[in-house]
């Protein structure tokens, strides 16, 4: 089973949702606190990074798609989603 752990790099304000193309929550590290500035900011990792867990499963894409839902399920309402 693939997993996805969501971080909580700072700010407040209006939800934040970074993700990046299977990379670690690190990918981010130059833009998060600056966008901290004006909302809150949280970052997913995905199984095989950081500490998302060492399971990635097939790493197909609705594989990847649930552990980003179970990651931000029951913590985040309605973000903004930024990614690349």
């Amino acid at each position: 089973m693939s997993n996805g752990a969501l971080h909580w790099p700072g700010g407040e304000g209006p939800e934040l949702f970074l993700f990046t193309d299977l990379a670690d929550r690190l990918s981010w590290l130059a833009v998060a606190p600056q966008l901290s500035d004006l909302a809150t900011v949280w970052a997913v990792e995905y199984a095989d990074h950081g500490a998302a867990g060492d399971d990635p499963g097939a790493g197909e894409p609705m594989t990847v798609a649930s552990a980003i839902r179970i990651a931000i399920d029951g913590k985040l309402t309605r973000p903004h989603i930024v990614g690349h």
